[in-house]
């Protein structure tokens, strides 16, 4: 049974319908979402000495994050605790992951029943969960590769600003262009596809659906890295 889930986790890239029909049917949401997180969790502990560094330069190059700090919070700041850091990274995994996928769920189910199609909250957290797959797995496995390889997150896009290579990372426009993530929008082309297969619905309204959710995200996304 884990091989086949693991290997479905690797087919949604190919033969996405397959994969979602049988994931629909079974409604098994919830291992997609302990797969990421044993994935993530594994990397977290390679690439949190990265992941502090990047911290620390992103702050430094920050002035309004620095004018909130005192001299001893910077400092201590600067100071890579691997006993603290790396326990950090784990929590902020095991609770973001799962939380952004509920969410998401959230309004699959409802913007899917305001179209009039037939769909359960377990069903929308299914389909949430396995396209999940594209991002929060298979993307982050890439960024975390290349980071690895570069030793730094700052140099590492999978996102338009690969398209402006000249920007610094807390410009407003690089804020803007990291918004539109191409494991992301995949994700979302999924779950358009997802949308389409459940009674009443078609891929206009899965179109639909998914580009209306996708709008609301990237637009709070934006607005919280324009204030931090």
């Amino acid at each position: 049974m884990f091989i086949k889930e693991l290997r479905a986790a690797l087919e949604i890239i190919f033969d996405p319908v397959r994969i979602l029909k049988r994931a629909i049917e079974l409604k098994k949401y919830w291992i997609p979402m302990a797969i990421i997180l044993v994935v993530l969790s594994a990397f977290s502990f390679y690439t949190a000495p990265i992941q502090h560094a990047d911290q620390v330069q992103y702050i430094n190059n920050n002035p309004k994050i620095m004018q909130r700090l005192s001299p001893e919070q910077i400092e201590k700041m600067k100071e890579y605790n691997p006993s603290k850091f790396i326990p950090q990274l784990l929590i902020t995994i095991i609770v973001t992951i799962p939380l952004a996928i509920l969410f998401l769920a959230v309004f699959i189910n409802w913007f899917s029943q305001l179209a009039e199609i037939e769909i359960s909250y377990l069903t929308a957290l299914t389909i949430a969960s396995y396209t999940s797959y594209i991002d929060f797995l298979w993307g982050s496995i890439v960024k975390n590769i290349l980071a690895i390889i570069k030793g730094s997150y700052l140099s590492v896009s999978t996102s338009f600003t690969l398209f402006a290579p000249g920007l610094t990372y807390n410009s407003k426009t690089y804020k803007i262009l990291s918004s539109f993530d191409f494991f992301n929008m995949w994700s979302y082309v999924l779950i358009a596809l997802g949308i389409s297969l459940l009674p009443g619905g078609t891929i206009k309204k899965g179109a639909i659906i998914a580009g209306v959710i996708f709008i609301m995200k990237t637009i709070i996304v934006i607005g919280f890295s324009m204030i931090f």
